[in-house]
Formats: structure tokens, sequence, C-alpha cells
């Protein structure tokens, strides 16, 4: 999908008193413009992996689609899901 993608990579900190694990969190989006109205369809990836104990990690994946018919009137649609360790 062409469009203005963005994304993020965090890395959290570890806060030992209270047995917190570090954290690395990823998030990509991205939307295209589908006409003059304002329509778009997009898309959005995240991951969050635990860096210090088990190493879980989880997935989530999205999208949407919003089509103006005119100012007043618009169609929305989305789908989104999670894994875990990569298994739906």
């Amino acid at each position: 999908m062409a469009g203005k993608p963005a994304w993020w990579i965090w890395k959290t900190k570890a806060v030992k008193d209270q047995q917190i694990d570090p954290h690395n969190i990823f998030v990509f989006r991205t939307r295209k413009k589908l006409d003059d109205l304002g329509s778009y369809a997009g898309g959005i990836i995240t991951n969050r992996i635990d860096m210090k104990s088990d190493k879980t990690s989880f997935q989530s994946f999205g999208v949407d689609i919003q089509k103006r018919l005119n100012q007043l009137l618009m169609f929305t649609a989305s789908a989104a899901g999670t894994t875990r360790r990569y298994q739906f």
C-alpha cells in the first residue's frame, strides 16, 4: 500500500524494585488517500517483546477503510487481530 507511512520504536527501562522487565515496542501505521472527499484505506502493525524474562511477544494487525459518499455520509469498515508468539 502506498501512502505516507509512520513508524516508531520504543525501548522501556526495567524497574527492578517492581519486577518490571524492559520491553521493545514497534508500531507501523500507514494511510492512503482515496479521493478528494477525505476517504482513505489504512493499516497498522504493532509488536511488543519482553526483553528479559521469557521473551514473550505479541503482534497486532489491523486494516481500516473509510469511504465518504458526500460531506454528511460515510462508510467505515475495519478488522484487527492479535497473536502471541506469531500464533493465531
